[in-house]
């Protein structure tokens, strides 16, 4: 009897120890941990750290949809292949979501099929980072050729196969016939998808990511491109794109993002394009209209504030920011002016009523180790933008937008359109510009920011290419990365960084479209006309007119 009473004691206690904790996880709307941020913190992005910026957003961001739209149950292994973003940014995204979905006690997990990128050097840092979170994967070279027997695995050194069906597709289509920093091919941009090749490369991605999805049964398409996409500019080439998707049989919408609003410290804005197989074969999907509300709801409520830019840059005792001081200053003299580039600067003095070389930097610049780097066009710019921007005032008299514009120049744009550091509309912290791969970012920390009262070593050097990447978001400052960081160069990370997706703006888009189509069925009965109508006006191009 003793016995059986003993095996029925601890029968019943370990029943009780197995219901107890899912009956938490049970409640549909109750989240486990920390509420969620109103801002990241600075924290999050300094080098080592066990925590970064993209944990820190989804970890609220899921907070926060576990809140409004419930718990989803089940279990979800999503197949997901990611064409030309790059950086990997895109699957340091999703590997934060499956692991604090996990937290919530929401299992997802995303099976990675394959990357394409015909960068080879882009190529070894997919695979260093895969290989950092013990993942595997095919990598193509080429869009072009994933459709056709001609694509090659670098991975396994074979034409791998492709798979006949995937959950999510990512791609980050070449943007040089649609941006605006290329000038002199944006005329181009109009038609930039009429033929199967366009002087920037457009064509070809698109095509090859169109022709890929013919061949496999893709359930959402995410495509990821410059702002200008939506301007009247491109009006052919935007329905172009749409008219391919609606061709397929997809349900397409454009959100345009700003990376500023998913907390990161850059005016970043970029066009989602997203497409859902209409009638879907996986989601239960009775309003193709109230789901497009339901997701341009949830992006509003995982907003959040970033930290000020001058907040997330490394110390200059920072072996990286040491050694690239030290690799600039033995490069030797810098070069001078050439003769159109001299024009050009002193007719912009002569604007002003100055002559060139009348005005000089700051003190605090010139006396710089890293202004003895610079060339005499780019010092003449940082003089420039002081004095246009400063004046004659001193540093006590600056306003807060002052201060924020002073911070930061890119002194590889022409001296009369330099990009530089903006207040962010809160007022409460200074954004980055966007972040090109060319980019040669020049900072200025004053002694005494006023924008948050805080204490800062002041500072005049260059941006480094591990900074623009945590710009983007990019947890190069996580331990599982920071060491294959610091391995790359300087040049590579920048130009890597300029052409990566910002990670916060897609796991947003990602947990959005996620928590909207297990909510649909609930905004079905409660969406009303002019809901919809209100989300269309947040959709429409018309909202993004916006300079990147």
């Amino acid at each position: 009897m003793w016995l059986a009473r003993k095996r029925a004691g601890a029968a019943s206690a370990e029943s009780t120890a197995d219901v107890k904790q899912p009956r938490v996880l049970s409640r549909r709307h109750t989240p486990v941990g920390a509420p969620p941020l109103a801002a990241l913190d600075a924290s999050l992005f300094k080098a080592g750290a066990e925590d970064s910026c993209l944990d820190g957003f989804v970890r609220s961001g899921i907070y926060s949809l576990v809140v409004a739209a419930g718990r989803p149950g089940g279990d979800r292994s999503l197949r997901v292949a990611s064409f030309c973003t790059g950086s990997a940014s895109d699957f340091v995204a999703l590997d934060s979501i499956a692991k604090h979905c996990r937290t919530q006690g929401i299992r997802l997990d995303f099976d990675w099929q394959f990357f394409v990128e015909i960068n080879q050097a882009k190529r070894a840092w997919i695979s260093k980072v895969l290989a950092a979170k013990r993942a595997c994967a095919c990598i193509f070279d080429d869009a072009t050729k994933v459709a056709t027997n001609k694509r090659k695995c670098f991975v396994h050194d074979d034409a791998c196969d492709i798979p006949d069906t995937l959950d999510l597709l990512i791609g980050g289509f070449s943007c040089k016939d649609f941006s605006r920093a290329r000038t002199s091919q944006r005329q181009q941009g109009a038609s930039a998808l009429s033929s199967a090749v366009s002087p920037g490369g457009t064509a070809q991605t698109f095509w090859g990511i169109i022709d890929f999805i013919k061949l496999c049964s893709v359930e959402i398409v995410i495509l990821e491109n410059v702002d200008d996409i939506t301007d009247k500019l491109h009006d052919k080439g935007y329905n172009e794109i749409m008219s391919a998707l609606g061709q397929m049989n997809y349900d397409v919408h454009t959100w345009v993002m700003n990376a500023a609003d998913y907390g990161l410290p850059q005016s970043r804005t970029r066009a989602f394009i997203v497409g859902i197989t209409r009638p879907s074969t996986k989601y239960c999907i009775p309003n193709y209209g109230a789901l497009m509300v339901s997701i341009t709801k949830y992006l509003k409520m995982v907003v959040i504030e970033p930290p000020s830019l001058e907040e997330i840059l490394l110390d200059e005792s920072d072996p990286l920011v040491r050694n690239e001081l030290r690799r600039l200053l033995a490069k030797g003299e810098p070069k001078g002016f050439d003769q159109s580039t001299l024009i050009t600067h002193c007719s912009q003095w002569q604007k002003l009523g100055l002559r060139m070389n009348m005005i000089r930097p700051r003190s605090q610049t010139t006396e710089s180790n890293w202004f003895q780097t610079l060339c005499s066009r780019e010092r003449d710019i940082i003089a420039y933008r002081q004095h246009v921007v400063g004046g004659k005032k001193a540093k006590g008299e600056f306003t807060n937008e002052q201060r924020a514009r002073l911070m930061g120049t890119d002194v590889n744009n022409s001296i009369s359109m330099p990009a530089g550091t903006t207040l962010a509309a809160s007022g409460e912290c200074v954004l980055a510009p966007t972040v090109m791969p060319s980019m040669k970012f020049w900072l200025s920390i004053l002694p005494l920011t006023t924008i948050k009262e805080t204490e800062l070593e002041a500072r005049d050097r260059l941006m480094l290419g591990y900074e623009s990447m945590l710009l983007q978001g990019w947890p190069v400052n996580h331990v599982d990365f920071d060491e294959i960081a610091r391995g790359e160069s300087n040049h590579f990370l920048q130009d890597l960084s300029g052409n990566a997706l910002p990670s916060t703006c897609l796991a947003a888009l990602v947990l959005s479209i996620t928590f909207a189509l297990i909510d649909n069925d609930v905004e079905v009965a409660s969406c009303s006309s002019a809901d919809v109508k209100d989300a269309v006006k947040l959709l429409t191009r018309s909202t993004a007119r916006s300079s990147s």
